[in-house]
């Protein structure tokens, strides 16, 4: 999560599993659909970061896997 300009305003802001209760594998390729509910944030201008990680081992963008940032305004 980065503040309007470009600070990190919150490192790992909110975590999401992938698959329900304790997980499954995932195989290589997998496509998995998922909704993510964030919580709310002060009025702002705000950049999401979605990035993978493996609990405990490293996060995917790190070993050079792409991310996906989104823009959030949260107005009054």
């Amino acid at each position: 999560m980065y503040d309007a300009a470009g600070k990190i305003f919150h490192h790992s802001y909110h975590w999401e599993a992938l698959t329900p209760d304790e997980g499954r594998a995932i195989a290589p390729g997998e496509i998995v659909e998922f909704e993510v509910h964030v919580p709310s944030l002060p009025v702002g201008n705000y950049l999401l970061e979605f990035d993978m990680v493996s609990n405990d081992v490293c996060w995917f963008a790190l070993n050079g896997s792409p991310t996906v940032k989104v823009a959030v305004s949260v107005r009054e």
